[in-house]
């Protein structure tokens, strides 16, 4: 790589790093601000904060593709503004070599991206979820808002807490026959979760039969279930912040139980075509940089940024959402608003002189 490409690579880099960092500052302003309205008790102001911070990977890389188009605009427009992409094209640097090096910087941000998203935010919010639950518990305890209801085939299984991924308390299991009759009513103070197998405590079953209830109680239980200690993990966060292998194995979950999982799909393929929105984005402001931009202040380059960006945001939304309702498949629609950015961003390079 030579010298003027990583001039323009790391005017790119800085620019989003720049931008990124305000937008951060901002959302951790913000999301400060509405979480104080939940201290109280053992969640105070310190625990609030350090709730804010963990969940700031997660803001970041909602915000990420903006932020990249923004970086672009502002870092390569400060270069247009000083005359320095005038003097490169004039010294016979072709625009294609420019974008080529400006869309090398897209690469890099695309596996930075990919990094928040998948490593860095769900571990944010799975640490500020459990510092949350174990501050307004008083001890290290997950408290789940209503009992977490599971499905293994014929079972449904409700869970009154997670005290951790191989403990529960607050066990119920109902079994149901194929003509969706209730055979089993069963309770169980406690368990102990493995792999294949749970251990239930105090267990108390009640077996519905032509001749009457029967009622059998056990001091321990084995019980071999499909609900893993992995797949509980999955519980212990929003699903929509999963990584992409928990999302997958979180739908395989529900579609083999035969339960509602077309969100979840959407997510997934949302996940999965949001880092490659990013070197779009780069290529988006090239056109711009070298066009109409190429001689306004930072504030027009700002506004023109925060614009596309917001409507990128909301026609991405929209599209999603109709995926849902008109039965869609997410796979295609959450490649049309990057692939109409990739068109609009080879249309408006073309048309530069």
């Amino acid at each position: 790589m030579k010298i003027v490409d990583r001039y323009l690579v790391r005017a790119v880099l800085l620019g989003t790093l720049q931008v990124l960092l305000a937008l951060m500052a901002l959302n951790l302003f913000l999301n400060f601000l509405a979480e104080i309205e939940h201290v109280g008790g053992g969640y105070g102001i310190v625990q609030a904060l350090e709730y804010v911070l963990l969940q700031l990977p997660e803001g970041a890389y909602e915000m990420f593709p903006i932020a990249v188009l923004l970086g672009t605009l502002f870092g390569l427009g400060s270069l247009a503004a000083g005359r320095e992409l005038m003097v490169m094209r004039s010294s016979g640097l072709s625009l294609a070599r420019l974008s080529s090096a400006a869309l090398f910087a897209g690469v890099v941000l695309l596996v930075c991206c990919y990094l928040l998203g998948d490593l860095v935010a769900p571990q944010g919010n799975q640490l500020a979820t459990r510092l949350k639950a174990r501050a307004e518990s008083g001890h290290a305890t997950l408290q789940i808002h209503g009992h977490l209801w599971l499905r293994d085939g014929n079972r449904f299984v409700s869970i009154a807490e997670l005290q951790s991924r191989r403990q529960a308390a607050g066990i119920d299991v109902y079994r149901f026959n194929d003509r969706h009759r209730l055979v089993v009513a069963a309770h169980a103070r406690s368990a102990t979760i493995g792999a294949r197998r749970w251990t239930l405590h105090d267990y108390v079953a009640s077996r519905f039969g032509s001749d009457g209830v029967h009622v059998t109680r056990q001091a321990s239980k084995a019980w071999r279930t499909r609900l893993s200690p992995e797949l509980l993990d999955l519980f212990v966060v929003k699903p929509e912040s999963l990584t992409l292998p928990g999302l997958y194995r979180y739908i395989r979950y529900l579609r083999s139980n035969g339960l509602e999982y077309d969100r979840y799909r959407t997510k997934f393929w949302a996940k999965v075509v949001e880092p490659f929105t990013v070197p779009a984005m780069v290529l988006l402001a090239i056109p711009f940089i070298f066009g109409p931009l190429r001689s306004v202040g930072t504030g027009q380059r700002v506004l023109v940024g925060v614009v596309i960006g917001v409507g990128y945001y909301l026609a991405n939304n929209a599209l999603l959402s109709s995926a849902q309702v008109y039965g869609i498949d997410p796979a295609v629609t959450a490649w049309i608003p990057t692939l109409l950015i990739v068109a609009a961003a080879v249309w408006g390079i073309r048309r530069v002189r």
